[in-house]
């Protein structure tokens, strides 16, 4: 694993604290969540909801593969390869905020 300046761990293992059903809050590691504060945004939060999960992954393929316009990653007005792996990329890099 590697670290940030402050200290912080970059890498997809992030730590995130999640509220159950019953009001207790635990701590966990997940590969596949990063919580992230008003930092201006994130690329890969695809449906814009203020986490970086597999729905933002689920959403954009489907966007992708039916064609729609917003799935156009890089915003060079072609939807391709291209705008797949720059996705790809930005969701693995995940959001520093």
């Amino acid at each position: 694993m590697t670290f940030d300046a402050s200290g912080n761990p970059k890498s997809r293992d992030h730590q995130a604290f999640v509220q159950s059903a019953g009001g207790a809050l635990s701590q966990y590691m997940s590969p596949y969540l990063v919580l992230y504060g008003t930092c201006g945004g994130c690329p890969a939060d695809f449906n814009a909801d203020g986490f970086l999960d597999f729905t933002d992954f689920d959403d954009f393929v489907n966007a992708f593969e039916s064609g729609n316009a917003s799935s156009d990653f890089n915003g060079d007005g072609f939807l391709d390869f291209t705008d797949f792996d720059d996705f790809v990329g930005a969701f693995q890099i995940g959001c520093d905020c």
